[in-house]
């Protein structure tokens, strides 16, 4: 009996709501080899909350999350018993059921998609949001494209130089940078700053025609916005110089945004809409960021993933990813 149908009582009696089904709650008691006997609650990414005439709304489940735990003397949360809250923070990883079907497993991924797309090994750290590395690989799978796991400013401005160096597959090449400049990411930006600008003046000159594309993102309600969108644009330019100097407007006083989530598929369709892309070039977007887009379109557009993806598709642009560390 979990999550749904375990009864809970409010003031000693069974408490049947439609509203009220489906509680983080349980008073059966399960097995785990390694606790022996114990209560088991699967927490899932997304969880609702509330009332429709009060507060209410949906909070995605990540690194950090704090979560409170309420235990109770009596069966099904009866308040009419003794009670104490204990508060815990935790790290998420996402296991596979014991028991899973391995070939309906596989079915979920197409054939061709597999071949197609590669991923170098790496084993994430406690320092990457695991929501955040999940959702930038799944952009850069979905979105044709390669993701770089970085370990932050040390390696920041390798990591682009080798991602740049795979792109040369035309005599043309449009390349947007989209940036997460939230208080977190302060020192990558010193470290494109001081570093990764020099290298790129030389690594330009092996294209044959190269266009750098920078855009800023943070979050809603944050100090950016550009027709209706949390983003800043500076246009295409040929001129490492120029782009240089786009990146030395950047401010980060280290208290705008937080560190998850962020509106990284506004940026994603701020890159494809907003930017005038040749139509003979290799067309390409780097994401750089610490966390994952919200689990639900917010704003005035309502942009989705799904929407990014189709938009992308259509007009031959690759996504790839630059995952960071999680600083804050």
């Amino acid at each position: 009996s979990l999550n749904g149908d375990e009864i809970r009582y409010l003031d000693g009696e069974k408490l049947d709501s439609r509203d009220s089904r489906y509680s983080l709650i349980t008073s059966t008691v399960g097995y785990l080899p390694r606790l022996g006997e114990c209560f088991l609650i699967y927490i899932p990414r997304r969880m609702v909350y509330g009332y429709p005439w009060t507060r209410n709304g949906s909070v995605q489940i990540s690194e950090g999350t704090f979560i409170n735990i309420r235990t109770f003397e009596k069966k099904y949360g009866d308040y009419t018993g003794r009670w104490k809250d204990n508060p815990f923070m935790f790290n998420f990883t996402y296991t596979p059921k014991e028991n899973a079907d391995e070939t309906t497993l596989a079915e979920t991924i197409p054939e061709e998609d597999e071949e197609e797309w590669e991923e170098d090994e790496v084993i994430l750290s406690d320092e990457y949001s695991p929501v955040a590395a999940d959702s930038f690989r799944s952009i850069a799978k979905e979105g044709r494209g390669r993701i770089v796991y970085s370990k932050g400013p040390s390696t920041l401005p390798e990591d682009l130089k080798s991602l740049l160096s795979k792109m040369k597959v035309n005599a043309q090449l449009d390349v947007v940078f989209a940036i997460d400049t939230t208080g977190s990411m302060q020192d990558d930006l010193e470290s494109l700053r001081k570093r990764w600008i020099p290298s790129l003046a030389e690594q330009a000159k092996e294209f044959g025609s190269v266009r750098f594309g920078l855009l800023l993102y943070r979050d809603y309600f944050d100090n950016y916005n550009y027709n209706d969108l949390p983003v800043k644009i500076f246009p295409f330019t040929s001129s490492v110089e120029e782009l240089s100097a786009n990146l030395d407007t950047i401010v980060i006083r280290g208290n705008e945004g937080g560190d998850v989530p962020e509106a990284v598929n506004e940026a994603l369709y701020a890159s494809i809409t907003e930017f005038d892309w040749r139509s003979g070039a290799n067309k390409q977007i780097i994401l750089i960021g610490d966390a994952e887009p919200h689990a639900y379109p917010k704003g005035k557009k309502k942009i989705s993933g799904e929407t990014v993806q189709s938009l992308a598709k259509e007009k031959d642009i690759s996504l790839n990813c630059i995952i960071l560390p999680n600083t804050l």
